[in-house]
């Protein structure tokens, strides 16, 4: 059985994780999933992405503005951003 521990992340952590500023951000770190639904099809117009380094993952989540071609510059998302240090683990059952 594979338990899951999540819990979330201020902006900071995050970026601590993936080494965001750094040269080497994101090193080790590959996409294990990613979904972009602007159109809101599955829910809440979004956009995950799932880091994962070894069993460490780390989930992003944005909740993008729709663009709009007449505006300059990109529009703010509508809502603040999420982030979920998520690990698994493995034990077995008696």
């Amino acid at each position: 059985m594979t338990v899951t521990n999540l819990r979330s992340l201020p902006c900071l952590e995050r970026n601590e994780y993936l080494q965001i500023g750094t040269p080497q951000a994101h090193e080790g770190w590959g996409v294990e999933s990613s979904l972009t639904d602007l159109d809101g099809n599955f829910g809440e117009p979004r956009i995950e992405t799932t880091w994962q380094k070894g069993e460490v993952r780390v989930q992003d989540i944005r909740y993008p503005a729709l663009f709009d071609a007449n505006i300059a510059s990109a529009p703010k998302d509508v809502k603040p951003c999420e982030h979920y240090y998520w690990e698994g683990s493995k034990y077995d059952e008696d």
